[in-house]
């Protein structure tokens, strides 16, 4: 059986001295190797099968360089741009030196708070939460008072880098609306329309109550939490039904926003049936910017949340450990057909 590979292997590999290979594989302040030589000795641990002894450091009091970025497997196997922030984090954080753990939350606050201490135990310093966990306060202190660093996507932590949904709602929402007046609906899946879609819309409708609006321009399909199979193949039968069952009390609608992609998927396998043409007869908006949509043969408007734009700076906060409350822009592409042609032009909106 082989050894493990030691930093002097990596040293003579790069050409370096091992306190040079030590010294970046700490990420220690006292680097000033460049970029290059950075880049060439953690790629060459990469390649040698370098493993650190996180053991050996925790009891030395030593850091250990890891991270935990922690999301709902549910949403990640749901929601296009969480699983793809993930992953660019996981980028990010081995660029700058640092093993990432993966776990999941679930819906037990205690199992979230035993994931955490486990990882706490483990060394973990960093922590990043993918939205907010049931018990996500306690989650919170917990961390803290081990120590350790959380940051979020949710506004729901002290620590946080989020995206401004109102913003990117009332641009789809004013497009929308200036292009169809009132023939227009909101398909949403929880008990009432989500706080920020629904900020939006009362910025396009500041004379109607809360009761006006709801009544007038949304509709509550069946909500994700009663999925039991497969989500995608959910969100499009439901997104199919509740288009259906709405053109049925309001046929003279012109242009529908769905609370997410894979709900405007099935409503727009609805249209199509129903011999409507997208982009045309209907315009169409979802939220996320998933591949179905970015590559549909026809025009549907969407958001988003340019994770692969924001995933560095997210990674660089993270490691500060400083507060940090962020809000980040999205982009808004409004797509829809050139004029006398079937070609989709695109109005991208930041």
């Amino acid at each position: 059986m082989s050894r493990p590979c030691s930093l002097k292997d990596i040293a003579q590999e790069c050409g370096v001295s091992v306190s040079t290979v030590s010294q970046i594989l700490k990420n220690s302040p006292r680097d000033y190797s460049s970029e290059q030589t950075r880049a060439k000795v953690r790629e060459t641990a990469r390649k040698l099968g370098y493993r650190r002894n996180y053991g050996y450091r925790l009891m030395r009091g030593q850091k250990t360089m890891t991270v935990a970025i922690m999301a709902s497997m549910e949403h990640m196997r749901s929601e296009e741009h969480v699983s793809k922030l993930v992953i660019e984090l996981m980028s990010c954080f081995d660029h700058h030196g640092y093993a990432s753990y993966f776990n999941t939350f679930v819906y037990d606050a205690q199992e979230n708070l035993n994931k955490v201490r486990d990882l706490l135990a483990r060394g973990v310093e960093c922590f990043v939460a993918v939205g907010a966990p049931v018990g996500h306060k306690e989650l919170e202190r917990e961390i803290e008072e081990q120590g350790g660093y959380l940051i979020s996507t949710s506004r729901e932590f002290k620590n946080y880098i989020a995206v401004d949904i109102t913003q990117a709602s009332c641009r789809i929402i004013r497009y929308l609306h200036e292009k169809v007046r009132d023939d227009f609906c909101f398909f949403y899946f929880c008990d009432f329309p989500p706080p920020a879609r629904f900020a939006a819309l009362k910025k396009e409708f500041p004379t109607l109550t809360a009761e006006e609006i709801c009544c007038r321009y949304t509709h509550k399909c069946r909500s994700y939490k009663e999925c039991r199979d497969n989500y995608p193949d959910f969100a499009f039968r439901e997104g199919y039904a509740a288009t259906e069952e709405v053109y049925r009390v309001k046929p003279e609608l012109k242009a529908l926003f769905y609370e997410n992609d894979s709900y405007a998927l099935g409503g727009i396998a609805y249209l199509i049936q129903a011999g409507k043409q997208i982009g045309r007869d209907v315009l169409v908006a979802g939220y996320n910017n998933d591949s179905a949509i970015r590559n549909a043969p026809y025009p549907v408007s969407s958001v988003d949340h340019d994770w692969e734009r924001h995933a560095p700076l997210f990674a660089e906060k993270a490691l500060k450990n400083e507060p940090c409350r962020m809000i980040l822009e999205m982009s808004v592409h409004l797509r829809e057909y050139i004029p006398g042609t079937n070609r989709i032009h695109e109005i991208q909106s930041t």
